[in-house]
């Protein structure tokens, strides 16, 4: 019978069948790094799936082209970014350090210009569906809920900022794969 790492169970349903990331402080992320070879060779062979490993954050890449909520991950944080940005906040520093105020981001979203973007989008429409997005969020630990109303964002949304800054690239020809 073949011998497993220890939470092995526990770290194959946080990122297989809950969808969540691995966070830098959690003991199953601890275990994932201590074996990540295996985990990265488990589940390809497995199941067909990448394991992505940062170094605070772990998740398995989908296998769908079209992630709706992934898509809108970065729409949310796409906008939250430009609003942020207006009021002269540090991005990295707001993201990384501070905590938010669901009120607060409702009022954001509910004044900015980018609204029809949010209502063209089935899980950012209204206050009410957005509840339930940040809910989705949580569950993948990709916010951390300090109370009802506010939250603060893991490691996991260097994720989303990453692919939107990578499309924004590509959008204006900025892209790495430019000639010289």
């Amino acid at each position: 019978m073949q011998s497993f790492p220890a939470q092995h169970r526990q770290i194959v349903e946080a990122l297989l069948q809950e969808g969540r990331f691995l966070l830098e402080g959690e003991p199953e992320f601890v275990i994932l790094k201590e074996h990540i070879d295996y985990y990265r060779a488990f589940f390809h062979s497995s199941f067909s799936l990448n394991l992505q490993f940062h170094g605070d954050y772990a998740y398995l890449e989908s296998v769908r082209e079209n992630d709706a909520f992934s898509r809108d991950v970065c729409i949310f944080l796409g906008v939250l970014s430009y609003e942020l940005d207006r009021e002269g906040r540090n991005l990295t520093e707001a993201f990384a350090f501070q905590s938010f105020s669901v009120e607060e981001i409702e009022q954001m979203l509910e004044l900015t210009s980018f609204k029809e973007i949010l209502e063209s989008s089935k899980n950012l429409r209204d206050p009410l569906t957005r509840r339930n997005f940040y809910n989705r969020l949580q569950r993948r630990r990709i916010i951390d809920r300090l109370d009802e109303d506010t939250f603060r964002f893991t490691a996991a949304h260097k994720l989303f900022l990453e692919y939107a800054r990578g499309l924004s690239a590509v959008r204006d020809g900025s892209g790495d794969d430019e000639e010289e």
